[in-house]
């Protein structure tokens, strides 16, 4: 993963736009058609500091599977 932070102002502590590559090895694998059994992955995102807490919209895909839309505000209990 890599992130680098955009900007800093007095209503975000900072915002950041980044990128993650991920591959792992499965001994069976999930995708279909997949002979390496080895799985890809990337997505890009954008995060920033909010007084709501972090706030993060990204957009990842895996190799020959499904992509996804994803929005997370707030702190984890």
């Amino acid at each position: 993963m890599y992130y680098h932070r955009l900007m800093r102002s007095s209503i975000f502590e900072g915002a950041y736009g980044g990128i993650s590559l991920e591959t792992g090895k499965m001994g069976h694998p999930l995708v279909q058609g997949n002979r390496d059994d080895w799985i890809r992955a990337a997505s890009v995102f954008v995060a920033a500091d909010t007084p709501l807490g972090p706030a993060y919209l990204g957009y990842g895909q895996a190799q020959d599977g499904p992509d996804s839309l994803y929005f997370f505000l707030g702190r984890p209990f």
